[in-house]
């Protein structure tokens, strides 16, 4: 299965790094809506658009949760 090195928010950004081959890569709020879908390999960003709070990452078989501030 595909493998995600690290995802973290930065300004305003979600980065994923190191993924080692083509990954479904999801963004969801806190309530389950999916927000951002994309196929991603190698590392890749998702714009948040600017919009503050809590987020949910799925990359592959990871999931984690993150804030942007």
């Amino acid at each position: 299965g595909a493998e995600v090195g690290r995802s973290y928010a930065v300004g305003g950004i979600i980065r994923s790094e190191g993924i080692r081959s083509a990954t479904a890569v999801r963004r969801y709020n806190l309530q389950g809506t999916l927000l951002h879908q994309s196929e991603a390999s190698g590392d890749t960003e998702i714009s948040a658009a600017g919009r503050r709070g809590v987020y949910i990452l799925q990359a592959g078989r990871k999931t984690q949760k993150l804030m942007l501030r």
